[in-house]
């Protein structure tokens, strides 16, 4: 872990040093990416709200986007670095098969899960709550992400030492010599396992379609969040004031909001018709201003 950090420090470092002249550009970057996400945001409302575009709602918008790239990027590191279990198959498969090694990295993964099982487990005693909000998922979804190869290479072993005990038997029972046999012709072993390969291959490929997709589906469902802030009580008088000016039966649903001005859907439930409204308010008068009956 500490060379994983240093070197990726060291990258960071040569990386600046050689493209410093670009430092003003990526000052621009936040403010560039705040504006396409605004636009994108006003765009899904009508092109005629582009009008209603808020330049100093730029920089938090686009520190946003970054901060959520910026974990993409460093759960991609992660990935590399951490779910290449190639060197660890390496030391576990013959001829490089290296017991003394396999017992020292079964001790270690053994005392983490056990640290993990004791942390979930206290979790449970002091009765943790659970709100599945986006920032819940996203908490907890980064925390099976990290923990999850050293469940792996705990799985991996247990397999490597009940094979070595499959191994211990069939020597007991003198079979051993067939199976040594068997595996001198790896033409046949690599004929044997090749569909095996194949199927474990496509079943692996399922879990990254879904984490790619469900990625995708958590970055829209995060940025439709974010006109919703979770458990912001002034977000009651919107509905507050739709049914002040437009009447108690009308159902209101805020649609994106920025530094000016809030963007609310109305509609009559009684009404048949497809007769939805936009209604914009100030949002000083909405934050900042106590309009709640």
């Amino acid at each position: 872990m500490e060379s994983f950090i240093v070197n990726s420090i060291n990258r960071f470092k040569k990386y600046y040093l050689d493209n410093k002249e670009l430092l003003p550009l990526l000052i621009l970057l936040p403010t560039i990416l705040g504006g396409i996400l605004q636009t994108v945001q006003l765009l899904f409302i009508g092109p005629e709200y582009i009008r209603f575009f808020s330049i100093t709602q730029l920089v938090s918008d686009g520190i946003l986007i970054l901060s959520i790239l910026s974990i993409i990027y460093l759960s991609y590191l992660f990935l590399k670095k951490f779910y290449n279990f190639k060197p660890l198959l390496t030391k576990l498969t013959p001829p490089n098969t290296n017991l003394n090694y396999a017992l020292r990295k079964f001790g270690f993964t053994l005392f983490m899960n056990i640290l993990i099982f004791v942390f979930l487990y206290a979790l449970k005693l002091y009765k943790y709550e659970i709100e599945f909000s986006i920032g819940w998922i996203l908490i907890h979804s980064f925390f099976v992400f990290f923990v999850l190869p050293s469940i792996i290479e705990l799985l991996i072993l247990i397999c490597f030492f009940l094979i070595r005990f499959i191994v211990f038997i069939l020597i007991k029972w003198k079979g051993i010599g067939k199976v040594e046999t068997y595996f001198k012709d790896k033409e046949k072993v690599i004929a044997d396992l090749d569909p095996y390969i194949n199927a474990l291959s496509v079943i692996l490929l399922i879990p990254v379609i879904v984490v790619i997709f469900g990625s995708f589906i958590l970055l829209i469902q995060f940025s439709i969040s974010t006109n919703n802030p979770h458990k912001l009580a002034n977000l009651e008088c919107v509905s507050s004031l739709v049914k002040d000016k437009f009447g108690e039966n009308q159902n209101s649903k805020i649609l994106y909001f920025n530094d000016k001005y809030f963007f609310v859907k109305i509609k009559d439930p009684n009404s048949d018709k497809n007769d939805d409204r936009i209604v914009l308010f100030e949002t000083e008068n909405i934050l900042f201003i106590d309009n709640c009956r």
